[in-house]
């Protein structure tokens, strides 16, 4: 509390200063600020509630002014903004948005790094489109979904909306999953039941952002082959499996900075020792020499248009995590 009542002082100041040498401009004013986000952002809140949301969206400006201060000074890689998560505590953020259900998979189908040559960057952004589960923890269904339309688009030259629903909605337990629909899942379990009962379109089964029961037909299915489990800890195995398409990857996401990012390559400590450490299914649409690129599903107000750059560090695991567990589906 001492803290958020620091940080709503530090802004308030800051704000009413250039208040007054801005001739009173009132969207310069922290309380301006909040309207004009809650606007921006469809936000609406109870009385009671509206008291803590400014004060949360105080705290949070504070720190994003802070860091991006040091950004202009040459002390941080990447930048912060008052996204559509500026209202919300890193703890509220984790609870709503970080449900990946983390475990070993069984890896049977492991690709290791076959030491061929891969190219110096790689970039399959063109012709995907940022989606966004809502505070349905649906973050898994969202990556294998991804890798499925990014993989029809490039390979198949067929523009394909996978029904990330259905994935919520079937591959649970009543099919012999483990994923829990909106309480957190795991990619491969996606990846496994395209294979073995084909997915539909969102056209035919759009998104809800809620548990429904799992309809018994679909008029139209698309399957895969295979998928594969890429070779853990490896950097080059995964440059090599990004190098021939998009892969889905789990990562460590939590903590201020990642949920207010901006731009720039994000390159902040975010350890993830163990698999149990990471609790976000993104996809990985490319690299460069200092940098992976990742797609994630929380709208194009998030980060770079719904993207962002993890940089490439020496520790096995990867930025965040990003080497423990990737994944993708062989059309």
């Amino acid at each position: 509390m001492e803290k958020q009542l620091l940080a709503l002082l530090t802004v308030t100041l800051l704000t009413s200063a250039a208040y007054f040498m801005n001739g009173k401009d009132e969207s310069l004013t922290l309380e301006g600020q909040f309207s004009s986000w809650k606007q921006q952002h469809g936000k609406r809140y109870s009385d009671y509630e509206e008291i803590h949301r400014f004060s949360v969206f105080a705290s949070n400006l504070a720190q994003v002014m802070e860091h991006n201060q040091r950004f202009e000074l040459g002390q941080e890689t990447f930048t912060l903004g008052m996204n559509q998560f500026a209202d919300l505590t890193p703890e509220e953020f984790q609870a709503s948005y970080l449900t990946l259900k983390p475990r070993a998979p069984e890896r049977k189908n492991i690709k290791s790094v076959s030491g061929l040559r891969f190219p110096d960057t790689v970039d399959w952004k063109d012709g995907l489109t940022v989606k966004n589960q809502g505070s349905c923890g649906s973050c898994w269904a969202f990556s294998a979904a991804a890798a499925l339309e990014a993989g029809f688009h490039h390979h198949k030259k067929n523009k394909v909306n996978i029904s990330e629903q259905e994935f919520v909605d079937c591959a649970t337990a009543k099919l012999g999953y483990e994923s829990e629909g909106c309480n957190g899942g795991w990619m491969d379990d996606a990846f496994d039941y395209t294979l073995n009962y084909g997915v539909t379109t969102e056209e035919e089964y759009p998104y809800k952002g809620v548990d429904q029961p799992c309809p018994s037909e679909f008029k139209k299915k698309y399957f895969i082959d295979a998928f594969v489990d890429v070779e853990p800890l490896s950097s080059d195995a995964l440059h090599e499996a990004i190098a021939k398409t998009p892969v889905s990857v789990a990562i460590k996401a939590d903590g201020i900075l990642f949920q207010l990012y901006s731009s720039g390559i994000y390159s902040r400590t975010c350890t993830a020792k163990t698999i149990d450490d990471l609790n976000h299914g993104v996809l990985a649409v490319g690299y460069a020499k200092d940098s992976y690129t990742i797609k994630n599903s929380w709208g194009a107000s998030w980060g770079e248009k719904g993207y962002m750059r993890l940089a490439l560090i020496a520790a096995k695991e990867g930025q965040c995590g990003i080497h423990w567990v990737p994944s993708y589906p062989v059309l």
